[in-house]
C-alpha cells in the first residue's frame, strides 16, 4: 500500500533574524531542495501544508523536484511523514487507488490518523483513468486492516438515499476514536431537488448511515411546527457516535414566509436532542433573547459546550453578545461584550471564534478602549479550569516585533494542558519595518505563562545545520499546521522570497525530545559537540564566535545557563533526542 522508503532527517537549530531573537527549538522536517525518501536521489521541490497526528509525527504535502531521480509531473505530488527522525513516503500521485480498477490518484487532502495511526484522506483521481471524469474524480479512503479501503465516491449510490448518488463530498473528518463524518450534495434527476440535496454521513461503528438531510423533518421542536434543516456546522463525532449540530430552521408558523431559527442539537446514536436555539432567554442577561449562534459550538471533555451567540438588539440596551456554558442541560453565561476584558484595561467588544482542546477553551475577541478608546482590535483568551487568561498582551504589543500591534488573529490551535499557538497580522510596526497586514505565528506555554516569537513574515529565518551552515532566507508567508502536541509542539509551513519552501516542527524549551546539544548531528552529544560549544561560550549577539545555536535560553548571550542545557544532554544519543 504505502512506499516505505525512509531517510534520515537531521535536527537542524534555526535562528530567527529579528532584533537577534535566538529560537533553539525549532526542528526543520523538510524544505526545498531537501533529499526525500526514495532510491534515486529524489529532493523535494515545494512543501505544503503540514499536520501533527495525534502520536505526534508530522505528516505534509509535497512536490518533488521533476527531473532529478526520475520524478515527471505524473508522479511528482505526494504526503509524506517525519517521526523518529527520519522521513518516510505515505501517498504519491500514480499509485493504484483501491477501489478504482484501472484508476490512479492525482492529488490528496485533509490526510488525517486516528489515536492508533489509522489513516483517512480525500483522495483526487486522475482523469481518463479506470474510467474516472470530471464526476467521479474524487473520493474518501480509510485505511482498514493495513489496506486502504474506499468509503464514498462522486457518483455512487448515497448511503441512506434510495436512488440518489453523491454529487460532491466535503469536510471530511476522522475522530481520533475512528469514527468519521463528512458532508455532501445529492445527484437525482427526479427526487433530489435543490431543497434536499445536502445531507451529512456519519461512520460509528463500521457501517455509514446519513444522519441529517436537508428538508427532513427535525425532531425536537414544538407541536404542530414543521422544520426543515437546510444548513448544518457540525463537531468532531465522539468516540459513543454522539456529536453537535448548529443548524438554521424553517419553522412554518402560519405566515407568508417561515421563520428561521437557529438550532442547536446534541445528536446521539438514537436520537437529537434541542439543546438552545434563537428566540430562548439567554441566561444571565436580564431578559435578552438569544439571535443568533455564530458557529458551531465547542464540546469539552467534561461534557461542557460553549456556545458564541448575538442577542436580539431590541431585548437588551448593551452588551449584544456573549459566551455562553451548557453544562447538564443548564445553559449559563460567561463573559459579555461591553464587559471588562480581565486586566487588559479594556472592554470586550464582540467575540470571534472558538478553539478547544480536552476543557481548554481560547476564544478570540475584538477589544475596545486599548490604546485608542475608539479602536477595536483583536486578542485571545485562554479558558481553563473556569478561570480566564488572557493570550495576547494589551494594548497588543507582540514579543519579538518591537513596535508591532496585533491586527487580527487568524488561526489558534490549542491543547488540553493550555498551550496554544496562533498566528496574526500586524497592525504596524515603528519605523516602517514591517508593513500592515503582515503575519507571524506566536507560541504561548500554560507551563511559564508567556507568549514567545516563533517566526514573522519579511524577517530573516536562518537554517543552520551541520551539513551547510547559515542559511538564511526571508519568509514570504507562513502557514500553521493542524494540531498541537501534548507538550506544546507544533508544525507549520513556510515560503521564501527565493521561491523555496518548508517544513518546520516547534519545540518548547522544555520540550523532550530534541538534542539542541547535537550541533555535529552526528547522532550523539559528543566531545566534538563539546568544542563547538566551547569556541562560543562567553559571547554574545553581535561577537565574531556567537553561534545562535549555542544560545539555548534565546537571551542573547552563551554563559553558564546554557552550560547547564549542554551538559543535561552530553551523552544523548538518537534515541533520547528522536522527536
Amino acid at each position: 500500500m504505502y512506499k516505505n522508503f525512509a531517510v534520515a532527517a537531521s535536527a537542524f537549530v534555526v535562528s530567527i533574524g529579528v532584533q537577534a531573537i535566538a529560537q533553539t527549538s525549532i526542528v526543520v522536517v523538510a524544505t526545498t531542495g531537501y533529499a526525500a525518501p526514495g532510491e534515486n536521489g529524489e529532493v523535494f521541490d515545494a512543501v505544503q501544508a503540514s499536520r501533527l497526528t495525534p502520536g505526534r509525527d508530522i505528516v505534509f504535502s509535497g512536490q518533488l523536484e521533476v527531473g532529478i531521480g526520475g520524478v515527471t509531473s505524473a508522479d511528482a505530488v505526494g504526503v509524506w511523514r517525519y517521526g523518529n527522525g527520519s522521513l518516510s513516503e505515505l501517498l504519491r500521485r500514480g499509485l493504484a487507488a483501491p477501489g478504482v480498477p484501472g484508476g490512479t490518484f492525482s492529488s490528496f487532502t485533509g490526510y488525517q490518523e486516528t489515536l492508533t495511526g489509522i489513516p483517512g484522506f480525500t483522495g483526487w483521481l486522475t482523469i481518463g483513468t479506470g474510467g474516472v471524469t470530471s464526476s467521479n474524480n474524487s473520493g474518501i479512503w480509510l485505511e482498514d486492516n493495513g489496506e486502504l479501503v474506499l468509503q464514498a465516491r462522486r457518483a455512487d449510490p448515497a448511503a441512506g438515499v434510495v436512488g440518489a448518488s453523491y454529487s460532491t463530498l466535503s469536510d471530511f473528518r476522522l475522530s481520533p476514536s475512528g469514527s468519521y463524518s463528512f458532508w455532501g450534495t445529492l445527484l437525482n434527476a427526479g427526487a433530489v431537488t435543490p431543497d434536499n440535496d445536502t445531507a451529512l454521513w456519519v461512520n460509528r461503528d463500521g457501517a455509514l448511515e446519513l444522519v441529517m438531510r436537508e428538508g427532513d423533518p427535525i425532531p425536537g421542536l414544538e407541536d404542530g411546527s414543521v422544520g426543515s434543516l437546510f444548513g448544518v456546522g457540525l463537531s468532531p463525532v465522539r468516540a459513543d457516535g454522539s456529536f453537535l449540530a448548529l443548524g438554521s430552521v424553517n419553522v412554518d408558523i402560519g405566515q407568508q414566509f417561515p421563520e428561521v431559527l437557529k438550532t442547536l442539537w446534541l445528536v446521539t446514536a438514537s436520537e437529537g436532542q434541542i439543546l438552545v436555539q434563537s428566540g430562548d432567554t439567554a441566561p444571565g442577561t436580564s431578559g435578552g433573547i438569544f439571535k443568533q449562534f455564530v458557529e458551531t459550538p465547542t464540546r469539552l471533555e467534561n461534557h461542557d459546550i460553549v456556545v458564541r451567540a448575538s442577542l436580539e438588539t431590541s431585548s437588551v440596551p448593551s452588551g449584544f453578545a456573549g459566551l455562553w456554558r451548557i453544562r447538564n442541560n443548564t445553559t449559563e453565561l460567561l463573559i459579555r461584550s461591553d464587559e471588562p476584558a480581565p486586566g487588559s484595561g479594556g472592554m470586550f467588544s464582540g467575540f470571534k471564534r472558538l478553539f478547544s482542546a480536552g476543557n481548554a477553551v481560547v476564544f478570540t475577541a475584538s477589544l475596545i478602549g486599548t490604546p485608542d478608546p475608539f479602536f477595536t482590535r483583536d486578542s485571545a483568551w485562554l479558558l481553563l479550569d473556569d478561570e480566564i487568561v488572557q493570550i495576547t498582551p494589551s494594548p497588543g504589543a507582540l514579543p519579538g516585533v518591537p513596535g508591532a500591534l496585533l491586527e487580527s488573529i487568524d488561526s489558534v490551535c490549542v491543547n488540553a494542558a493550555g498551550d496554544v499557538v496562533l498566528t496574526a497580522s500586524l497592525l504596524q510596526v515603528s519605523g516602517g519595518v514591517v508593513g500592515a497586514g503582515t503575519r507571524g505565528i506566536w507560541a504561548y506555554s500554560s507551563v511559564t505563562g508567556e507568549l514567545s516569537f516563533v517566526a514573522l513574515e519579511g524577517a530573516q529565518f536562518d537554517t543552520i545545520s551541520c551539513r551547510n551552515g547559515s542559511d538564511p532566507r526571508t519568509v514570504s508567508s507562513l502557514q500553521l499546521g493542524t494540531g498541537i502536541g501534548e507538550d506544546g509542539s507544533f508544525t507549520f509551513t513556510a515560503e521564501f522570497s527565493d521561491g523555496s519552501s518548508g517544513a518546520f516542527l516547534h519545540l518548547f524549551q522544555d520540550s523532550p525530545g530534541f538534542c539542541r546539544a547535537d550541533f555535529d548531528c552526528s547522532g550523539t552529544v559528543n566531545l566534538g559537540d563539546f568544542g563547538v560549544f566551547g569556541s562560543a561560550f562567553g559571547s554574545s549577539v553581535g561577537d565574531p564566535n556567537f553561534n545562535a545555536g549555542a544560545d539555548f535560553d534565546a537571551n542573547g548571550q552563551i554563559n553558564l545557563g546554557d552550560f547547564g542545557v549542554f551538559g543535561s544532554q552530553f551523552g544523548f544519543g538518537l534515541d533520547d533526542c528522536a522527536p
